[in-house]
């Protein structure tokens, strides 16, 4: 799966997606200056993060399972809940504090 090309289209746009998002969330959100600053990152080099995210996404016991089964689409409709779900860690090992 992490080597399939059609992830990197996919985990592209739905890092875009999560990148806006947090882009405008509340400020007192904890962790909101790491999480911006990614947000930032991610929307001036979004297939770049999409590389970075593409190992934590392909972890995913349930992203992993769709995909290999091919449900393809289904594997697609979870990658924004995983993204989402990685976004802390990946903002706290990508962003210095």
């Amino acid at each position: 799966m992490a080597d399939d090309d059609r992830l990197i289209g996919a985990l592209t746009a739905a890092l875009v997606k999560a990148a806006i998002d947090i882009a405008y969330e509340d400020p007192e959100t904890d962790n909101h200056n790491a999480r911006v600053a990614l947000a930032y990152q991610v929307l001036s080099q979004p297939t770049e993060y999409a590389e970075r995210f593409r190992w934590g996404v392909t972890s995913n016991a349930t992203v992993l399972d769709k995909w290999t089964n091919d449900d393809i689409a289904g594997a697609v409709g979870d990658l924004q809940f995983v993204i989402n779900s990685l976004w802390d860690a990946y903002s706290r090992s990508l962003i210095p504090a």
